[in-house]
């Protein structure tokens, strides 16, 4: 059997877990630069230190062909890449629970308030537009300016894309970070003898590739015993398309062969005398990377983020001379290829496995720093008694409260068999130590002597009972609301605490499927109309299919959830700590177990298609409050996911006390004050013994 502590051990390692959505539908089985990117990150990221899972959007046929690795859950889309971001995830309609995101093809979704990072390659659209549309440019920067807006992070793939970011987009430096595309495992190097005599280019066949150029400078280099294959597919059309196709027709020592699987294309590439990219503009350049580690020569353009992967390792050519590129072709024919494995090598190094998941490291930790501490005061290790009961009363110290036993051993961070345990160590602190601590009728409060006072004179319940008949009426007629399924009292409310400056209500509600702003407004109106304004404060408003708190699976939120005290719960919803099972995670001693008997949602009559095209127009008008609101918030200064306050499409967070700057350092400030007097307390005392020998 495993023991209390064991579990809790378990239990702590989980709750740093997190969940991670990913973007995977540029996966196809044509595979891009992008889409091999993505999968490189979609086999990695559930290695990542501390995944818990992973989500990912897939397109409709990458199931067939994709191995998963473990902790990894597919979210079938049956439409475009584009379509997906644009409409399918909008607001994250999915209820996705993720605790980071990362889009890796330029563009979030709209609504999507889940911490992301977003993934640009190049910014060829804005440093070379005549190679695009009017209609393309417009649209990639109204996107992206939406991803500017809202992306926690940017992430690319050089730092000549990191400079282009900066200068076009404006994004400080802090919110970039470069991280590789890939990894380069070492291979057997084939001898230069036992190479074709191919010059091989690897890409889509389009302008920006410089492709035509390519083809007219080996027709001019001499190079009569060597041929020149271009592998890719054709990514353009029009007189470009005609044209490309004429001069790969006229010559016989030019081959397309269209596009190739992947384990032929780095058989090519290892096997090809040399490799060219003569691309006027690159994000990083896969298959040059490719080709330097497996010991190919390689050319390139002065391109920045193509000599930057390069390091050096490459001969380099203007792109726009086809003179130099033809004698160029003939040094790569003549190129050392015991260098060539050096470089290699190198590449290898450089571009390791290790390196990568470091880089990954990086992006989650920064996605995740926001987080609150673990236990507040101190860390992730398990602490003694004498700790737990200081650090599980500092947090009520902060609101100037005491906390009773009973409270203190259902949110106590230890496992303990029994409330007496607790209960001796509070009343063996309070006998110890009179003047730091003290224990009055089962409450057991911290004294400290810059508190506004150290214990309440009033009667809590009695104002808390004063309190409940005001609001008698306004909880009344939410009961009667159709879109509320449930509500409780929560903050100082649930605890009978914080009510003699601010009479008002702490609720926790939670509302029918898609509804959460549009319950939210109904509230506000009922308030206003009954001069309750201010008065009944709506902590928390969820979605009665997104129950689960996972934007803080912290020690704040756990406590929280633990005591809320339940007003009413129509029937077929379930209870917010049935969702909620981390809990635990916290508090081993929490009994979060409930009654399921009433865990069966409602049934409805009506047609699949009626009920789609419902749930669809309310999801619309919720979408439509929620903007309104967060562009009002925004202006007064209040923004998602700062001093507290944090919202998406299914959950309204507005109780900022427990996750402000000044609750975490007042916390610390009480909790390590009390422990450092403490010390000093027992210094004296034995000091004293000893004077007294």
């Amino acid at each position: 059997m495993i023991s209390k502590e064991v579990m809790f051990v378990t239990f702590i390692h989980n709750s740093l877990a997190m969940r991670i959505f990913l973007d995977a539908t540029t996966i196809s089985p044509v595979q891009s630069g992008t889409g091999a990117y993505t999968r490189n990150l979609l086999q990695s990221l559930p290695h990542v230190s501390g995944a818990e899972h992973v989500y990912a959007a897939v397109g409709p046929e990458t199931g067939k062909f994709l191995s998963l690795p473990e902790k990894t859950t597919l979210l079938n889309k049956h439409c475009s890449p584009h379509r997906v971001l644009n409409h399918q995830l909008i607001g994250n309609r999915d209820r996705i629970p993720a605790d980071l995101a990362i889009f890796p093809n330029y563009f979030m979704p709209l609504f999507w308030e889940i911490p992301s990072a977003v993934t640009v390659h190049d910014l060829s659209f804005l440093s070379h537009p005549h190679y695009y549309s009017f209609k393309m440019r417009q649209w990639y920067r109204r996107r992206i300016r939406h991803s500017v807006d809202k992306a926690s992070l940017f992430l690319t793939v050089s730092e000549a894309s990191a400079r282009q970011i900066n200068r076009h987009l404006g994004v400080p430096y802090d919110r970039i970070l470069v991280h590789p595309p890939c990894w380069l495992e070492s291979k057997p190097i084939v001898p230069h003898e036992q190479r074709s005599k191919t010059l091989l280019y690897l890409g889509n066949m389009e302008p920006k590739k410089n492709i035509l150029t390519l083809i007219e400078a080996f027709n001019r280099s001499g190079l009569t015993q060597y041929c020149l294959e271009l592998v890719g597919k054709l990514h353009a059309g029009g007189s470009w398309a005609r044209a490309f196709r004429h001069l790969a027709d006229a010559s016989d020592r030019v081959t397309w062969t269209g596009y190739l699987s992947d384990d032929e294309v780095k058989r090519r590439l290892s096997e090809a005398f040399g490799f060219i990219n003569l691309s006027h503009i690159e994000g990083f350049g896969l298959p040059h990377a490719e080709a330097l580690s497996c010991g190919t020569p390689c050319l390139i353009s002065h391109d920045a983020a193509m000599q930057e992967v390069s390091g050096g390792r490459s001969l380099v050519t203007d792109p726009d001379d086809t003179a130099q590129i033809a004698g160029q072709m003939r040094a790569l024919a003549e190129y050392d290829f015991d260098k060539a494995r050096e470089h290699a090598a190198e590449m290898w190094e450089r571009f390791s496995r290790k390196k990568y998941m470091e880089s990954l490291e990086k992006i989650t930790n920064r996605l995740t720093s926001e987080n609150a501490p673990l236990f507040p005061g101190f860390g992730a290790g398990r602490p003694n008694k004498t700790t737990a009961v200081l650090a599980t009363a500092s947090y009520a110290a902060v609101f100037g409260e005491p906390l009773s036993v009973s409270k203190m051993y259902l949110a106590f961070p230890l496992p303990v068999t029994a409330e007496r345990e607790v209960r001796n160590e509070a009343a063996r602190l309070a006998k110890q130590y009179p003047g730091l601590v003290s224990m009055r009728r089962g409450q057991f409060h911290i004294l400290q002597p810059d508190a506004v006072s150290n214990i309440r004179k009033l009667d809590g319940q009695k104002v808390h009972s004063l309190v409940r008949r005001r609001h008698q009426l306004l909880l009344r007629l939410l009961g009667r609301v159709p879109l509320i399924r449930a509500v409780y009292y929560s903050g100082g409310t649930a605890h009978q605490t914080s009510l003699y400056d601010k009479p008002d209500l702490d609720l926790f509600i939670v509302t029918r499927k898609n509804s959460v702003w549009i319950s939210y407004l109904i509230i506000r109106l009922l308030s206003m109309m009954m001069l309750r304004k201010d008065s009944c404060c709506s902590n928390y408003l969820v979605d009665e299919h997104a129950q689960e708190i996972f934007w803080q699976r912290d020690y704040y939120t756990a406590f929280q959830l633990l005591f809320l005290k339940q007003v009413f719960r129509k029937p077929g919803t379930r209870h917010i700590r049935q969702c909620n099972p981390w809990i635990r995670q916290f508090f081993p001693n929490a009994p979060v177990t409930y009654n399921t008997a009433e865990n069966t949602h409602e049934s409805e009559n009506k047609s699949a298609g009626t009920k789609s095209l419902i749930s669809g127009l309310v999801f619309a008008a919720n979408l439509a409050v929620m903007r309104l609101f967060a562009k009002k918030w925004e202006m007064n200064g209040r923004k998602n996911r700062s001093g507290g306050l944090m919202w998406d499409a299914f959950r309204i967070k507005l109780h900022s006390n427990d996750h402000r700057p000044w609750v975490y350092r007042i916390y610390d400030h009480i909790l390590q004050n009390t422990l450092s007097r403490i010390r000093s307390s027992n210094r004296e005392n034995v000091r004293k013994v000893s004077g007294s020998w």
